[in-house]
């Protein structure tokens, strides 16, 4: 938004140009410039707000490749007292604040408190939801890339951002400039379109700020980063990308307060009618009622966001708006696919102690007939629209178990390990069974069911199952994967989030649609909400 102070110059003149009436309204921002600049805001706000709805469900920052509490240099949770009463605790490098109704324990979005990182007032949506932050997330994430895009260019166009950019002769003017925003001078040092602390800022935010949060974002995603491994190398690791992410986010956060206190100083309704009608009066400010409509704009901020979560949850659970945000995930499958390799991994860096992600082992009756002996008696129904069905049994997939890598296991939470994997190349149980040609997904249905008896399944497309790395394993760093990690046999993607491998495989069928199989969208977790296509 525009904050140029000045009082009685257009646009572009410098200090020895004549000047225009005061009072002249001048052109000040095309059409183009107005837009990409509002629907780039909308982005950024929820963007934010969605990725502190993204945080909650590993609300903590490691400052490593993989999730490590001797690298935690940010954990957000909550204790109970002595006196048996739970509260909020952030602890920054080893140091412990009480953050009790403000991080921690804090607003659900739904009227209460719960344990969360952040309050439901700041997140998208306002109750605690994963998948549907997700879903906001990587939706607003290709609109800030589309608008950055299209106002870049048509900015360079009109020969517009060369006088955003920050140059030598500005730095000497910034100190008066912060003097005048301060109503320590009469009048801003002389200046063009952009005064010298506006083309300082946008010159990080648009060259810096924004760039940076895209890329340590890409790095997160198990799919980016097999096809440009060196990008999460750079930033130290795949948590570490998360932190620097994170500090990337403030950074835009401190850019926004910035911005909206110069509009303020500034006069608000000139800024606001340069932005939305692209025309500007130039003349004094009258300053007596600056403060005054500071105060005004900062107590309606603080009223729009105490009512904040009502509205993200209303938009969240509409049905029309929520269907729109599947158009990223069709992007996400398009741009990146199944591209790339995974990075492989050391003996030295495997995760000795696999995390679970859950207690419970299925408790299907053929399931617990098969645990005994090594699961010795297991066998692998493969059927559906193949031309050669078979069954294998546990001995006979381990004699075509021929791949064995040392892969990172990204969770969709957040956290990641590395273990290594040998197993079976899907692509090699489907050249055995030779699909129809009408066939386009291999469907994975587990022996484990939720509360209500719904089966869990997933499922993936001949090329994902193709992949080189797609595989059913069988072992886990270096011995036969057991039942709580989802042993005798379990899917295993490393290119996408760990929700896609399917634990427990009962059997697998080929199918040309899944949509007639429960949910209709490919998975159980992709029936809850979650992206059927997991690489980012």
């Amino acid at each position: 938004m525009d904050a140029t102070a000045g009082s009685a110059r257009s646009p572009g003149t410098t200090a020895t140009t004549r000047s225009p009436a005061t009072g002249t309204v001048v052109k000040r921002h095309s059409v183009v410039t107005r837009l990409t600049h509002w629907i780039g805001a909308l982005a950024m706000l929820v963007l934010v707000m969605s990725g502190f709805a993204i945080f909650d469900a590993a609300p903590y920052l490691d400052a490593s490749d993989l999730s490590s509490p001797a690298h935690r240099i940010l954990n957000i949770g909550a204790e109970t007292t002595v006196a048996g009463t739970p509260r909020g605790v952030t602890e920054i490098f080893g140091h412990k604040f009480d953050t009790t109704h403000l991080l921690g324990i804090t607003s659900d979005g739904q009227g209460g408190e719960a344990e969360r990182a952040f309050p439901g007032w700041i997140t998208f949506p306002g109750y605690q939801d994963l998948a549907d932050g997700r879903r906001w997330h990587l939706f607003f994430g290709w609109v800030l890339v589309i608008v950055g895009t299209l106002y870049l260019f048509f900015g360079a166009l009109r020969k517009e951002i060369p006088l955003l950019v920050v140059r030598p002769s500005d730095f000497p003017k910034m100190l008066p400039m912060q003097l005048y925003y301060f109503k320590l001078r009469a009048e801003p040092p002389p200046h063009g379109k952009y005064n010298p602390l506006q083309k300082a800022g946008y010159t990080v935010l648009l060259f810096g700020i924004v760039p940076f949060v895209i890329l340590t974002g890409l790095a997160l995603s198990p799919g980016i980063d097999a096809i440009a491994t060196p990008l999460t190398a750079l930033l130290g690791g795949r948590q570490f990308a998360r932190t620097w992410h994170f500090i990337a986010m403030l950074a835009l956060i401190g850019f926004t307060f910035g911005h909206v206190f110069l509009v303020a100083a500034t006069g608000v309704l000139n800024n606001m009618r340069s932005m939305t009608l692209g025309t500007y009066r130039l003349g004094k400010k009258r300053r007596h009622r600056t403060m005054k409509r500071q105060l005004f704009i900062a107590s309606s901020m603080a009223a729009a966001l105490s009512g904040c979560a009502s509205v993200t949850n209303g938009l969240n659970d509409n049905p029309t708006v929520h269907g729109a945000l599947k158009v990223a995930e069709d992007l996400n499958h398009a741009v990146i696919g199944t591209h790339g390799r995974a990075k492989l991994y050391s003996e030295a860096d495997i995760t000795r102690n696999f995390p679970t992600n859950g207690d419970d082992t299925p408790s299907d009756a053929t399931y617990r007939g098969i645990t005994g002996h090594g699961f010795a008696s297991y066998a692998l129904p493969i059927g559906g629209l193949v031309e050669h069905p078979q069954t294998l049994g546990l001995r006979a997939l381990r004699a075509m178990a021929t791949l064995s890598e040392i892969t990172r296991h990204d969770c969709v939470e957040g956290w990641s390990v590395v273990g290594k994997w040998r197993g079976v190349p899907l692509g090699n149980l489907l050249k055995v069974v030779r699909p129809k040609p009408e066939a386009r997904y291999v469907v994975f249905y587990s022996f484990d069911h939720d509360s209500n008896g719904q089966q869990f399944y997933g499922s993936v497309d001949l090329a994902q199952a193709a992949h080189p790395q797609t595989q059913l394993a069988l072992d886990l760093n270096g011995a036969p994967i057991d039942a709580a990690h989802g042993g005798p046999a379990r899917l295993r993607i490393p290119t996408q989030l760990a929700y896609k491998s399917t634990k427990w495989v009962q059997r697998m069928e080929l199918v040309s649609t899944f949509k007639p199989i429960f949910g209709g969208n490919g998975g159980y977790w992709e029936d809850q909400g979650y992206e059927w296509y997991a690489g980012i």
